[in-house]
């Protein structure tokens, strides 16, 4: 499936999922197509190779992110819910980006405290109060 497709349909699905649930988990709170873009053209600019994504979703917005790296970037992205981890990994296989995508099950703050990776670019697309005052 061409990638372009597979955008207006999350875009199209991740509208009507949270229209349709009430609990907030189970949304999918996706960024904005414009968002999507402003973030191309940022790791574009930018030269960037390794990013690293608060919040999957359902892939959406890493999806973005990895089709706007050079061949030899990679994304890390993290999410707590198996169920969104289980619908954006076929997501990415489905755009052929997989590849550049390593998904790690795990909140913020328990990733970036053992982590010892240096990235390019942190994209904080999960819930932010969670993630702010985790440690405040």
């Amino acid at each position: 499936m061409k990638l372009k497709e597979l955008l207006e349909e999350l875009e199209k699905l991740g509208k009507e999922n949270d229209a349709s649930v009430e609990q907030k988990d189970r949304k999918y709170l996706n960024i904005t197509k414009d968002t999507g873009e402003f973030l191309a053209v940022l790791i574009k600019a930018g030269a960037v190779r390794q990013v690293l994504e608060i919040g999957t979703s359902n892939g959406y917005s890493t999806l973005w992110i990895a089709s706007a790296l050079p061949e030899d970037g990679h994304v890390t992205t993290l999410e707590v819910f198996p169920f969104k981890i289980s619908k954006a990994k076929s997501n990415f296989k489905r755009a052929n980006l997989d590849h550049k995508i390593n998904v790690v099950q795990m909140g913020a703050v328990d990733y970036l405290e053992q982590a010892s990776h240096l990235f390019d670019l942190v994209f904080l697309g999960a819930c932010k109060p969670n993630c702010v005052t985790a440690h405040d």
